[in-house]
């Protein structure tokens, strides 16, 4: 049986939770044809093909059904692929379908055992929770632990808030994250003072993912003010509590809170074009954003000079005390680092950083998804480097859609980068400026819990 295209592309871009295959269809004869016509189309070289043999494939819920997808997502490279396959056997519902999954989760390894863990987020019941909770409690497997995290988070476990409450007190500023993410989606309030002694222990990214998890469990609008965080937590009338205006830095609209950014600035010919906010008073909205100090915008007249306006306010407002990091990314055709790995900031790496935006040359071609991979993989292309050096915070920039590098395809790209970030737990922003993938970008950063800004319309 055959699903139609628009449904495929809800499969991939659609809620988590919200696709499901139909009740199992298969008997021995149905089975044995629709298992010699998947192994067929995993055999060809067009990346669609194999991606809607997953989706047929989803019928047949059962055992035998999740040993053909596993050994084919064995020798699978394309990453949209490989999410359909994850999304397909999180669509399963049989008993023996759910214990084949489990199976490879406790006695898997590496990506395997990831990708089989979101899967199971995507598992509706609770059959398959204890082992989740088992997994929370490996003291060896991290990114394991996070991916168990968020999962249980998505299937609602509410037997899961005491163990992720004992997460928010992890080293890991990883697993802070998804447990604050996870406790969020359990709703039950009496996360809410773990998460506050949480976020004044952190000083990373995941502050203002903790932030948001409290703001979703309260009410309240608080942001990163531990103080009113406090308050409210020991009983006071949120009504009473004035919480103090934060200094933070900001790309367009978003608060950046990172210890470790990497900004990725496009320099595509588009950048030459004209901003679009001709809107009475809309330019000037764009560049006062509230709790950021205002950009001249008289001087703004091109996409380009937009783009660099912000990125110049916010680097020159990221700490330079401490221990701030900062890379930066400029991109057409081309992928360039302005700096080979993290510098730290500084007068000097501030100068460079304007210096660069300032000297900036436009090109054609928009190579997305290398500059994005550039980005995760700034401290090397190692999980496991990325894990404890890497980015904590991503802004990705866009004034068109992807048309040069290894990857074209805007869904394939949104896959790609959306299964390297939720492993690596890195938050993504997507900034729009002008005509851009909207799916695309809208996709990777509710997918790694980042925020997207659709600046164009």
């Amino acid at each position: 049986m055959r699903i139609s295209r628009f449904a495929i592309l809800a499969l991939l871009f659609g809620s988590a939770l919200a696709w499901a295959p139909s009740t199992a269809l298969g008997d021995d004869d149905g089975w044995k044809d629709a298992h010699r016509t998947f192994r067929a189309a995993q055999k060809s070289e067009v990346w669609t093909e194999r991606r809607d043999a997953y989706v047929d494939l989803a019928y047949f819920d059962g055992a035998p059904a999740v040993k053909a997808i596993l050994k084919a997502m064995g020798g699978e490279k394309n990453p949209a692929v490989i999410l359909t396959a994850i999304q397909t056997l999180g669509g399963f519902a049989s008993l023996e379908a759910l214990a084949a999954v489990e199976k490879e989760v406790v006695s898997g390894r590496g990506m395997r055992r990831l990708y089989m863990l979101m899967a199971m987020a995507r598992q509706k019941g609770a059959a398959n929770t204890p082992v989740l909770l088992e997994v929370l409690q490996d003291k060896k497997d991290m990114m394991a632990v996070a991916q168990a995290a968020l999962a249980l988070g998505e299937r609602k476990a509410a037997e899961a808030k005491e163990p992720l409450i004992a997460l928010t007190k992890s080293k890991a500023w990883q697993l802070r994250a998804a447990a604050a993410r996870a406790l969020a989606q359990l709703g039950d309030k009496e996360a809410v003072e773990p998460l506050v002694k949480s976020l004044a222990a952190s000083v990373g990214s995941e502050r203002r993912t903790i932030a948001v998890a409290l703001e979703t469990l309260t009410g309240q609008k608080f942001g990163l003010d531990t103080s009113a965080w406090t308050k409210l937590a020991a009983g006071a009338d949120p009504a009473a509590i004035k919480p103090r205006e934060m200094k933070l830095p900001y790309f367009t609209q978003i608060p950046i809170t990172g210890k470790r950014v990497v900004f990725i600035i496009t320099n595509s010919q588009r950048n030459e074009d004209p901003h679009l906010f001709v809107a009475a008073g809309r330019l000037e909205s764009l560049c006062e954003v509230p709790g950021a100090r205002p950009i001249l915008h008289t001087r703004i007249a091109t996409v380009g000079n937009f783009i660099h306006a912000h990125a110049k306010r916010c680097i020159q407002d990221l700490p330079t005390k401490g221990k701030q990091k900062l890379g930066m990314i400029f991109f057409n055709q081309v992928v360039r680092p302005l700096w080979p790995k993290f510098v730290s900031m500084n007068s000097g790496t501030l100068k460079q950083a304007l210096a660069a935006l300032d000297g900036a040359v436009h090109a054609a071609g928009i190579n997305h998804y290398d500059a994005m991979i550039a980005a995760l993989d700034y401290a090397g292309p190692k999980d496991s480097a990325a894990w404890k050096n890497g980015p904590d915070e991503i802004i990705f920039t866009a004034c068109n859609s992807p048309n040069a590098g290894e990857i074209k395809e805007a869904e394939v790209i949104a896959a790609a980068i959306a299964l390297r970030a939720r492993i690596r737990m890195v938050p993504i922003h997507t900034v729009g400026v002008t005509g851009h993938p909207y799916t695309m970008m809208e996709h990777i950063a509710a997918s790694t819990g980042g925020l997207y800004k659709n600046l164009y319309e």
